[in-house]
């Protein structure tokens, strides 16, 4: 009869009507959080910016410890192979004490431009893993976005066809 379609027609209306509310109130919260996210991987990005000339001095710093290595390394050998000719020496005794010396510096040398190298190399390992994770993060933050826009573009759509089968019903 005519009053049950009528009392039908608002049943229908009144759940439209607060499925319609609870989708705004998670399409707003889900607002919020987007916002959230949005600011998350703003912080993500500026930790990266900040890390990224930190990584790059450290490369440089790496490059430049490696090129010292090998030219005190070269210098090294250049004082083995003058070790065999002594004319600059009144003996070799003197000859060898002077090489002896010249050539523990350049070792002891050496050997502080191989620790900075693998400190410089340890710092580079350390800003590349922060930059890995922010940028993981900044992908997890990505993907979260994509499903709360998902989500919130559904219950767009469920209004929607909520809000149309009341209008044909009415």
């Amino acid at each position: 009869s005519g009053v049950e379609a009528v009392a039908r027609l608002e049943l229908v209306y009144a759940q439209a009507k607060e499925d319609a509310a609870r989708a705004g109130e998670e399409l707003e919260a889900k607002g919020a959080e987007l916002a959230e996210v949005r600011e998350a991987c703003e912080g993500l990005r500026q930790d990266l910016a900040e890390l990224d000339p930190q990584f790059k001095k450290a490369v440089e710093a790496e490059e430049a410890a490696g090129k010292r290595s090998e030219a005190a390394a070269a210098a090294l050998a250049e004082l083995y192979a003058r070790q065999a000719h002594g004319s600059r020496f009144a003996s070799k005794a003197e000859r060898d004490k002077h090489l002896r010396k010249e050539a523990d510096a350049l070792r002891k040398a050496i050997k502080e431009r191989r620790a900075e190298a693998d400190r410089l190399r340890k710092e580079v390992d350390s800003l590349s893993a922060g930059a890995d994770k922010a940028d993981a993060d900044a992908e997890a933050a990505r993907a979260k976005l994509a499903d709360a826009r998902a989500e919130a573009d559904a219950r767009k759509s469920a209004a929607a066809g909520l809000r149309k089968e009341r209008d044909e019903a009415c």
